[in-house]
Order: C-alpha cells, then structure tokens, then sequence
C-alpha cells in the first residue's frame, strides 16, 4: 500500500510545470528570457529590399498605421522611389496597391516582436520589432523588404 502512494505522488509531481531559468541563470517562472522590458512595435525602421527590385528605406509604424518610403533600382537598371504611407495595420498585417510610372505595385506584409522566451537571444533582440513584406509588380517581378527596428525606437 505504502509503494502505491509512492507512485502517485511521485506522478503528481512530474505534472507539475517547473519553473523556467531565463539566459541569466534567473527563473521567473514564466520563461521569458527578459523580464521587465517594455517592449513595443511602434517608430522608426530601417529596411532593405532584395528580389527582383533592390534598394533601402525607411518606415515607421504607428498603433493602427505603416508607412514607407523606398528607393529601389528596377530589373531595368533604373531607379524609382516608392512611398506607401498611412496602410491600415490590422492585426499586425498590412496591404496595398499603388502605380508608379504605369506600373502597378502590391505590397503585403506584417510588423511583429519576437517572443522574448528565447533563452539564446539578447536583451535587445528581445526588444527589437522587424517588419517582412513582399512587393511585386504587375509582371510578377517581386522582392523582400526586410526592416529592423531603430534602436531609438524600441522598448525598453
């Protein structure tokens, strides 16, 4: 009878969740690698597009808004400057279409933080929102935008 018990209580504890070490050897319990850091998607980027269009931006991110401006090079060899301003953010997505020079755009993308429980990534990746989008054109000629945070910008 005594053993029974034994193994049941031995059960109940390896049910029991333990409690996380964050990346500086202190559990919270909660697993995230950086506690007390505020952490916000809001402000300025830094991006960078590759594909079949090529180039460098900026963008900034407001509660409900996206904005950017590029300067691309085209497959052509020409170069073009790209604006797409106020984009309604909706769950952390965005979306849009706009003509340059006749040509026809899309952009789609989404603003996100990684989720600071990563016990291998710094106290400022933790912080640090990025942006991914994809822009193609009517041809179906596209690229990649990728944006990171500006430091100044980030939680923290």
């Amino acid at each position: 009878m005594r053993s029974w018990w034994m193994i049941v209580l031995l059960a109940i504890f390896c049910a029991l969740p333990m409690p996380h070490t964050n990346a500086q050897g202190n559990g919270n319990g909660s697993g995230n690698a950086n506690p007390g850091r505020a952490r916000k998607k809001t402000g300025g980027y830094t991006l960078v597009i590759v594909g079949d269009y090529s180039g460098t931006g900026t963008s900034t991110i407001a509660t409900t808004t996206v904005s950017l401006s590029v300067s691309l090079q085209a497959p052509d060899g020409s170069t073009l400057a790209l604006s797409f301003t106020n984009l309604p953010l909706v769950n952390d997505r965005f979306q849009s279409a706009t003509t340059f020079n006749g040509t026809a755009f899309t952009l789609s993308g989404r603003v996100d933080l990684p989720a600071a429980t990563d016990a291998d990534q710094t106290p400022a990746q933790a912080i640090t929102g990025r942006l991914t989008a994809t822009l193609t054109d009517a041809t179906g000629k596209g690229s990649r935008l990728v944006a990171i945070q500006d430091a100044a910008s980030r939680g923290g």
